[in-house]
């Protein structure tokens, strides 16, 4: 399994009790983090990791170093995330390397510049990528999605506040668990399940792409690269 993170910490909040289910099964779980989030936030993901299962991460770092401060409003300035050949060719050979069976990435339409960059980033890489992802599933972080997919976590949703509250220059004021976890428990409580539940859109690689050439919502709002050919 392997899951695509625009940010540290963008994981644990989207997937983080799926991420333990794998991890509770014996599966190999691997984070990609893409921005560079400094030496302070790359502790805290191998502090979340630890929490959560994580078998492996790693730093991309691209574009300027993420803010340690708090969380304050989304972005509304164009991505840092870059979509050029050098990136796309970089996540591509992540994801040969790793092969992962099932891969999580952001929703394509959340309000975060960075978010959405980073599937459009994934659409290049698996357009000539050698490796085929059976499962794909894209995850709610600053917005919610219309989902086709709930996995109940309630078992996990403990172990999720905690890898949320391990990234601790993050929730200095504001309590980001409490927030996820109450989307969680809105997504159990309104499709019968008592307790938890995360929530995901599912879409084959191919889906994926007739998507995103359909739409020019966060590339025209949100001043995201030029797509030029097959995508990168």
């Amino acid at each position: 399994m392997l899951v695509l993170s625009p940010h540290i910490d963008d994981d644990v909040i989207g997937c983080g009790g799926v991420i333990r289910q794998h991890a509770d099964i014996g599966a190999a779980v691997v984070s990609v983090y893409l921005r560079d989030g400094g030496t302070i936030r790359e502790t805290e993901a191998r502090r979340a990791a630890e929490i959560v299962g994580l078998s492996e991460v790693r730093f991309m770092r691209w574009g300027p170093p993420a803010s340690t401060r708090r969380w304050g409003p989304v972005p509304t300035t164009k991505s840092l995330i870059p979509i050029q050949q050098d990136t796309v060719q970089a996540l591509r050979a992540l994801i040969e390397t790793t092969k992962p069976d099932v891969l999580y990435a952001p929703f394509f339409l959340d309000p975060h510049p960075d978010h959405a960059s980073a599937t459009y980033l994934l659409d290049a890489a698996l357009s000539s990528c050698r490796t085929r992802i059976g499962r794909l599933y894209l995850y709610e972080v600053w917005g919610p999605l219309v989902p086709d997919v709930l996995i109940d976590i309630t078992r996990q949703a403990d172990i999720k506040r905690r890898a949320i509250n391990a990234h601790c220059s993050q929730v200095e004021n504001i309590d980001m668990g409490e927030g996820i976890l109450g989307l969680n428990r809105y997504r159990a409580e309104m499709n019968r399940i008592r307790g938890y539940a995360e929530a995901f859109m599912r879409v084959t690689p191919k889906e994926l792409q007739k998507i995103l050439r359909a739409t020019d919502f966060p590339r025209t709002s949100r001043e995201l690269p030029e797509r030029q050919g097959s995508g990168s």
